[in-house]
């Protein structure tokens, strides 16, 4: 009765470890497969380039205030009352660079929160 417990013993765990070869781990096979459709995916479905772009608009000094600029125009579309040498020098230096943005209303919230 003994060696029937070794010898099945034995014969399980020499399965186990030849099917933990044999089979690639289950993480590795589902990225695979992940990888996989998100490519077929990918491959199958075209994304049309739109034909509009979205405005950029632009934060910084102008003339010595903070001023707001539409890529596409030269001059400011806003001019604030807020002098740049009343900002911190990190604020200045950015302003300096220019802030951009595509969306609206985060040129409001920049607006607001250089000139407030």
């Amino acid at each position: 009765m003994k060696n029937l417990i070794i010898i099945t013993g034995s014969i399980l765990f020499i399965y186990i470890l030849l099917t933990s070869y044999a089979l690639p781990p289950k993480a590795e096979a589902e990225e695979h497969t992940e990888q996989a459709s998100i490519t077929e995916l990918s491959e199958s479905v075209s994304i049309p380039e739109p034909s509009v772009t979205a405005p950029v608009y632009v934060l910084k000094e102008y003339e010595g205030k903070v001023a707001a600029f539409n890529s596409e125009q030269s001059k400011p579309v806003y001019i604030s009352d807020t002098n740049v040498s009343e900002l911190p020098q990190a604020d200045r230096n950015l302003l300096k660079k220019g802030i951009t943005t595509t969306d609206q209303k985060e040129l409001k919230r920049l607006i607001e929160d250089y000139c407030s």
